[in-house]
């Protein structure tokens, strides 16, 4: 038996000569992970399917583990694999949403949170900015506040003393204001996008143990690109 899921592809492991196995984040069941035989053939026809950022209907079978028997595609995401810098931030947000979700259990609210994301890093002008938006968006929608001044149980900065209420982690004035700009709507210049940033892959740290080599990546370029 099979099922159809409308999925978004995270990203492609190589698995032998001719297969790949694709990290899918589905609407309907969160994370799988689903193997594509054949399809690094030059005649796959679900070569596409691969694709980092495809979003689509996904046909899996309904087995431990899965394999792919089709893909009817929704959008590309073709902007993101044609700029350096938007695909490094796509793959931060990509990786993000593995290290918090949870295996076969649906989060709607983040999936439709990346498909936002993933539409603002390929089309607008300030793509950092877009990727703070959205690691604000994707904690808060696991249960951190990361708004300064919010009431609630929720995690939250503290502006005057410097310092939020987890574990601790200091962060200055200024991170917090280009937190709070960016989650406006607001661009940051590529020094204040790239400390919050920081910031927040450490907060991701904290949360998960795990570092985000994506955001690694994309730190490293935005470092390089304010040299030159």
């Amino acid at each position: 038996m099979t099922t159809r899921l409308t999925a978004i592809n995270l990203r492609a492991a190589e698995d032998g000569e001719a297969d790949k196995v694709l990290t899918l984040f589905s609407l309907e069941k969160g994370l799988l992970r689903v193997r594509a035989r054949g399809i690094k053939k030059a005649n796959a026809r679900l070569r596409f399917a691969a694709l980092p950022f495809c979003f689509g209907v996904y046909t899996v079978t309904e087995a431990r583990n899965p394999l792919l028997c089709g893909c009817e595609p929704e959008e590309f995401f073709s902007e993101l694999r044609e700029d350096l810098p938007r695909y490094h931030a796509a793959a931060a947000a990509a990786e993000l949403c593995v290290l918090l979700l949870r295996r076969d259990q649906p989060d709607p609210a983040l999936f439709a949170l990346l498909l936002r994301a993933l539409k603002e890093l390929a089309f607008e002008p300030a793509p950092l900015s877009a990727l703070i938006r959205f690691f604000l968006g994707a904690l808060e929608a696991e249960g951190y506040c990361l708004d300064p001044g919010e009431a609630g149980e929720k995690l939250r900065f503290s502006e005057s003393g410097g310092f939020n209420a987890f574990q601790g982690l200091p962060v200055s004035p200024g991170v917090i204001r280009a937190l709070s700009a960016a989650r406006a709507g607001e661009p940051l210049p590529p020094g204040e996008a790239a400390d919050s940033l920081r910031f927040l892959g450490n907060i991701v740290y904290l949360l998960t143990g795990e570092a985000m080599t994506s955001l690694k990546g994309l730190l490293a370029l935005t470092e390089t690109e304010k040299g030159t």
